[in-house]
């Protein structure tokens, strides 16, 4: 009888490794976020989170980049174009396993 118990409490603990390697990573690991210059200029991209900003410099028009973030914060994104005008996107919550793409426009930010 504590062997089938051994076995079964065995199976279980197997079956959750295999979800957590295949599956399950997203959900527990830092939030990903992916932007897009999809304007025609360059912009110079400043991502803020928890208080601070992160500067990421120029960003020309068709690059992406890529990050994660090792926190849950609320998240801005702010984009100065060359004729001096500043965008600056809604506020965006991320958690664990978030993955989220942002596209820098000529007018607005828009997340995806």
């Amino acid at each position: 009888m504590a062997s089938k118990i051994l076995v079964g409490v065995s199976a279980i603990v197997v079956i959750i490794v295999l979800f957590m390697a295949g599956f399950g990573g997203d959900y527990i690991a830092n939030p990903k976020f992916t932007v897009v210059n999809e304007s025609s200029s360059p912009v110079i991209l400043t991502v803020g989170w928890d208080g601070k900003g992160q500067p990421f410099g120029n960003i020309p028009p068709g690059q992406r980049i890529k990050f994660s973030v090792n926190a849950k914060a609320e998240m801005t994104l702010l984009a100065k174009y060359p004729n001096g005008n500043t965008v600056v996107s809604p506020s965006m919550y991320l958690t664990s396993g978030t993955i989220t793409k942002a596209k820098i426009l000529e007018t607005h930010i828009e997340f995806e």
